[in-house]
């Protein structure tokens, strides 16, 4: 590179500008798997944080916490991802009403639960949808299932859907 070469000042700072750009953008995906509350604040506020948005959507949301669950990070994390793709897929598809997010201990698991009022699906339309590349419950299936634990899926149309994911504690 010559110096005071136009051309080449402007690709270097157009480099410059893509790079700072792309580093938002990791940056926000990284916020969005494992946001800051859940390291600081817990569970309990980061599923607050992610439902709050739901009013706007005109969606009624119980959130209900147990306070004495006891969970480590990655359990923390895999909880939050369960939730974070229901709650996707509940302002995507469902036209719900309300929703229903329960977290909480069942014997030795903690079993998350987000039910809402939607128009639900057939089994066959979840079948369509995985082949046609939207893999996010399937994936969280398989992250359940690593972890010891499971992920179901119920939903019948005109009932809604409920999304529900069990994970050995300790």
């Amino acid at each position: 590179m010559e110096p005071g070469d136009p051309e080449a000042s402007a690709a270097l700072r157009d480099a410059a500008e893509r790079t700072r750009q792309g580093m938002r953008s990791l940056r926000s995906s990284l916020m969005g798997i494992y946001p800051p509350t859940l390291e600081r604040a817990g569970i309990s506020a980061a599923l607050s944080d992610l439902t709050a948005p739901l009013a706007g959507y005109g969606i009624l949301v119980d959130l209900d916490v147990d306070d004495d669950l006891d969970l480590t990070p990655r359990t923390e994390s895999l909880l939050f991802r369960a939730a974070q793709e229901a709650i996707r897929n509940v302002t995507s598809h469902a036209d719900a009403t309300h929703v229903r997010v329960r977290l909480g201990r069942e014997h030795d698991a903690a079993l998350l639960e987000i039910a809402d009022d939607g128009k639900g699906f057939a089994p066959t339309q979840a079948e369509v949808a995985r082949t046609e590349g939207h893999l996010g419950l399937r994936l969280l299936g398989d992250l359940a299932r690593d972890a010891g634990g499971s992920l179901d899926l119920a939903s019948a149309p005109g009932e809604g859907t409920t999304v529900r994911l069990e994970v050995p504690l300790g």
